[in-house]
């Protein structure tokens, strides 16, 4: 045998390497649960069939998902402030916050644009999330800037605003 277990029924969440996963393992019958059935990178969870799912508004409604205020900031003559300019122009209204980078630099650029007004620290693969996490649920940090990390299963309820940051060129 492979080494896997063998399973009259599993139940999973799917990994993202979930082919190989159940290519290695024996079973009659497999439900798998995911909150994100249709993901925008168009990642294969294993799964051809979604047998019950739920809306989006039913969980805002029921209180477990946050509503969502979405917002583009445009300057008054229509045109677009940078993100740095813009979170120092609105950076008291915030609360706390997470931005979301795409890069380790853009993390690093950021956390030094913003480290004087604000108390920031950059959370990246390999650093000390718990600390970090745990400084950002106290008053010890305002903002947290992601680098490809917090992106799923994340419960951060003392959140206030999400600002997500990419590449425009």
């Amino acid at each position: 045998t492979s080494g896997y277990p063998s399973w009259q029924y599993s139940f999973i969440n799917p990994p993202s390497n979930i082919k190989e996963f159940i290519s290695k393992i024996t079973y009659n019958c497999l439900l798998g649960l995911t909150a994100t059935p249709n993901r925008l990178d168009n990642l294969y969870l294993g799964f051809d069939t979604i047998i019950y799912g739920v809306e989006l508004n039913s969980l805002i409604e029921d209180g477990y998902i946050v509503p969502v205020d979405l917002y583009s900031v445009r300057s008054a003559s229509n045109e677009d402030f940078t993100l740095s300019e813009w979170i120092y122009a609105y950076g008291d209204q915030l609360g706390k916050s997470i931005l979301f980078v795409t890069r380790k630099e853009q993390a690093e650029f950021y956390k030094a644009m913003l480290s004087p007004a604000f108390k920031v620290d950059t959370i990246l693969q390999g650093s000390n999330r718990k600390k970090l996490l745990q400084d950002y649920q106290t008053d010890k940090l305002d903002m947290l800037i992601s680098c490809n990390v917090l992106t799923e299963g994340v419960d951060l309820p003392c959140t206030q605003s999400i600002i997500l940051a990419r590449n425009t060129e």
